[in-house]
């Protein structure tokens, strides 16, 4: 089974489909603001790591970001369910109040 990787980025909700894509999207600067969770609610630490890229003929470091699982495992599975269900019936709500006034 594949997992899936949830971002809260004070309460927009990214659903990513791999690690990679999700280390790819997030930025340096705002690691602190992102809570990541992956499909069952195990919840993931986020940190700077450096890559070594060529550039020409020079040599450069550049910060990226790393996703790893605590140690122990913490597991945030209501918390992760209970901002899904706010973010999805808000967005129900918001459909549903623009149907009602179109109609």
């Amino acid at each position: 089974m594949k997992n899936t990787y949830i971002v809260n980025e004070n309460g927009d909700i990214n659903i990513f489909s791999s690690l990679n894509f999700l280390e790819r999207y997030l930025e340096i600067y705002d690691i602190d603001c992102y809570e990541v969770f992956d499909s069952i609610g195990n919840k993931l630490k986020l940190s700077i790591a450096y890559k070594t890229c060529n550039f020409l003929f020079m040599k450069s470091t550049v910060p990226i970001v790393k996703a790893s699982y605590y140690i122990p495992n913490v597991n945030s599975e209501t918390y992760l369910k209970t901002i899904l269900i706010i973010v999805i019936g808000l967005e129900w709500l918001m459909k549903k109040e623009i149907i009602l006034y179109y109609t």
